[in-house]
C-alpha cells in the first residue's frame, strides 16, 4: 500500500486550468490593480506606490499579482499599451518604468516592444 501511495504522489500533476479555453473577453474583465488588504480593484499609482481608493492601503508592488493574472489569462506577452489599459495607468513613462523594474524579458524596440515573464516571475 505504501508503494502505491508513493507512486501516486510521484505521478501527481496539479490541475492548471487553461483560461484561454474559456474565451474570456478582455472588455468584460475587472481591470486595475487589486488591493491586497480589502481586495477591491482600482488602486491608483502615485509617487512609487499603489494606493487603494477604498481603504487607503499602500503597496509598492501591488501590480505584480495583476500582471501574473494577465499573463495567465491573456498570453505570454504584453505591450506597454496593454499594460496601461489593464493597470489603468495613463502615463507611458510610468508603465515603462514599472515594466523595466520587473523580472521580464523584453523583445523589440519602441512601440513594437513586448514583455514576457522571466524564468522566476511566477515564483
Amino acid at each position: 500500500m505504501k508503494k502505491i501511495s508513493k507512486q501516486l504522489v510521484k505521478a501527481h500533476v496539479p490541475l492548471v486550468p487553461d483560461p484561454k479555453s474559456m474565451n474570456l473577453p478582455f472588455d468584460n474583465m475587472a481591470k486595475g490593480v487589486q488591493c491586497p488588504a480589502c481586495e477591491a480593484f482600482g488602486m491608483d499609482y502615485h509617487q512609487g506606490k499603489w494606493t487603494c481608493q477604498g481603504c487607503g492601503h499602500k503597496a509598492a508592488a501591488a501590480h505584480l499579482q495583476a500582471l501574473r493574472d494577465y499573463f495567465l489569462l491573456y498570453g505570454p506577452s504584453i505591450t506597454n499599451k496593454q499594460f496601461r489599459d489593464y493597470m489603468k495607468l495613463e502615463s507611458t513613462s510610468t508603465a515603462k518604468r514599472l515594466l523595466a523594474c520587473m523580472d521580464l524579458t523584453s523583445l523589440g524596440t519602441n512601440k513594437g516592444r513586448t514583455y514576457s515573464p522571466g524564468k522566476d516571475f511566477f515564483d
